[in-house]
């Protein structure tokens, strides 16, 4: 079964991988000379992950090639993942066939190790996490041999990063050709002055996602923004922590180039009411197809201003997230609102929804449509979680999710699941896990077609029990620990789609990998074998390790 890393015939395969990122021809044709070459396995699984990437993790067709895929993995994956050797493999995941992604702490060791890995598989994902004090890292970047072929790059670096944007119009346009998603969030002190630098340049035509959250833009550079005529393909911006004024929200607003924008996160700022009615009453909001925003001191005045909007305004409007503290008349007002008719996915994390907003929100009119809901890092407990889920309204419901950061209190509400038709209708859930519900969930994956998504309470793993009893352990997923924070860290949960359901890039703040210790990655290995490429833990790529176990 040992076959040797990838041959010389291979790599003008993978060149024309990355020479074409936006199509999965030349993977496809990889995958016939494979199978012609006695890897048919192989061949097989590039085309089950390329086949499912195109579906929503809703789709009983995504689960069925999940367990194709496991079934594959659970075999041949050690063998693919020497793809890579000498570098480590076990925190990459397989994206649609290949190992594409890779996270660098620094600079310099993207310029050593990407220079070999581009031989070896198609590296298409980078995060690096620092620079030196130099001016020319960015150009340094532009001109590695790895650089042309790379559709998303996250750049963090809090001291150097501003220097570095100014290279940005001094750098060749054809040598970021293939950038799609640009993440530089994470409070990297870009300023005003590298925002503008960044808008001028040619190098970021082809962008379509934009993260800028936790950066300080001030109104000047969010005008450079607005203003600019080499981001006309920007379909998302990700502007979190930022704490927008009137004027600023103002300059956003500005049609000019900057008219296609689909997908919004932002925050308001605390001290003036004003942005949320500015926002609110503008022309892009009336673009937008996704809307997630961080309002925590003015509540009232955003429903204020949704009950003012004709519906027609916003039929644009599909996925809508808020996140501030809702009160129960809140949530009522919430459920009401007419404007809001065409959305099917609300995110309504840490909102300090307690039980009586959860049964308020189970009874809102808004719920007979939506087909995702989020509630992840909230106060409920049980009687709203049952509540929610003996509701009438959740006929559309494909997706559920409602990790908190305890379990006991759930876990009679999981067993009224176990009794509910709506156990049959879902597709996926995502909860909290511990040893205090495992057996409860463990009746649930196996009573169920759905896909479980778990969170582990804390960032020490699972019990060396956890991975006993699943019938069928390609139905699980491991997210990262609920004691880490939430999967946002000043930027959204970027995807080149952009931002397709389910995101496979979420975000978690902390430093670090999660590791499971050997007897964890025992217990859960059956699992985690498949879902290793499933899981993220803190910066925008790099994904959750599964350390220490021989048998991963």
């Amino acid at each position: 079964m040992t076959r040797s890393p990838v041959s010389e015939e291979q790599v003008p395969f993978l060149r024309a991988i990355l020479a074409a990122p936006d199509d999965d021809a030349p993977a496809l044709i990889h995958a016939d000379w494979l199978e012609e070459n006695g890897q048919p396995e192989r061949a097989e699984f590039i085309r089950l992950q390329i086949e499912r990437s195109r579906l929503e993790e809703t789709d009983p067709a995504f689960v069925a090639l999940r367990r194709r895929e496991f079934e594959l993995l659970r075999v041949w994956e050690k063998e693919w993942r020497r793809e890579a050797r000498p570098f480590d493999t076990a925190s990459r995941p397989f994206e649609r066939g290949y190992l594409r992604s890779g996270s660098f702490s620094h600079l310099d060791r993207f310029r050593r190790q990407a220079v070999e890995l581009i031989d070896r598989v198609p590296l298409q994902r980078v995060r690096i996490g620092g620079f030196d004090q130099s001016a020319h890292g960015l150009e340094t970047l532009a001109n590695h041999p790895a650089t042309p072929g790379l559709t998303t790059l996250a750049l963090r670096s809090r001291r150097f990063l501003a220097r570095q944007m100014q290279a940005f119009p001094r750098c060749s346009p054809e040598r970021f050709r293939s950038l799609r998603v640009l993440d530089l969030g994470g409070h990297n002190r870009i300023g005003s002055s590298g925002v503008e630098a960044l808008a001028g340049s040619d190098c970021v035509r082809g962008v379509v996602t934009l993260n800028l959250g936790g950066n300080d833009l001030a109104e000047a550079g969010l005008r450079a923004l607005t203003a600019s005529s080499c981001l006309t393909q920007l379909r998302a911006l990700g502007l979190r922590g930022l704490f927008l004024t009137t004027a600023e929200v103002d300059a956003l607003d500005r049609r000019g180039r900057f008219g296609e924008l689909t997908r919004l996160e932002v925050s308001l700022c605390s001290d003036d009411p004003f942005a949320i009615a500015r926002l609110v009453q503008g022309e892009l909001i009336r673009r937008l197809e996704r809307l997630d925003l961080v309002a925590h001191w003015y509540p009232d005045r955003l429903f204020d201003e949704l009950e003012l909007v004709p519906p027609e305004c916003l039929r644009s409007l599909r996925w809508l997230g808020l996140e501030g503290v809702l009160s129960v008349e809140q949530i009522q007002r919430l459920g009401r609102a007419e404007s809001l008719e065409g959305i099917r996915t609300l995110r309504l994390n840490r909102n300090a929804l307690n039980d009586e907003g959860l049964v308020a929100l189970a009874d809102a009119p808004l719920l007979e449509r939506i087909e995702h809901l989020d509630l992840t890092f909230n106060s409920f407990g049980s009687p709203g979680v049952r509540a929610l889920i003996e509701s009438p309204r959740l006929g559309r419901l494909k997706s559920l999710r409602i990790a908190q950061r305890t379990t006991r209190p759930i876990i009679d509400a999981l067993e009224t699941l176990i009794r509910s038709p709506l156990k049959n209708q879902l597709r996926l859930l995502e909860v909290a896990y511990s040893e205090t519900n495992a057996g409860v969930l463990r009746r649930l994956a196996n009573d169920s077609t759905m896909i479980l998504r778990l969170r582990p309470i804390n960032q020490f793993g699972l019990p060396a029990t956890a991975g006993l009893g699943w019938e069928e352990p390609w139905r699980i997923e491991l997210d990262p620990p609920l004691d880490r924070g939430d999967t946002w860290d000043h930027a959204p949960s970027l995807d080149p789609s952009p931002f397709a359901e389910p995101p496979e890039f979420s975000l978690a703040s902390g430093g670090g990998p999660l590791r499971l210790d050997a007897r964890a990655a025992a217990g859960f290995a059956e699992a985690l074998r498949f879902h290793s490429a499933r899981c993220f833990s803190s910066g925008t790529f790099a994904p959750v390790v599964v350390a220490s176990s021989p048998d991963l």
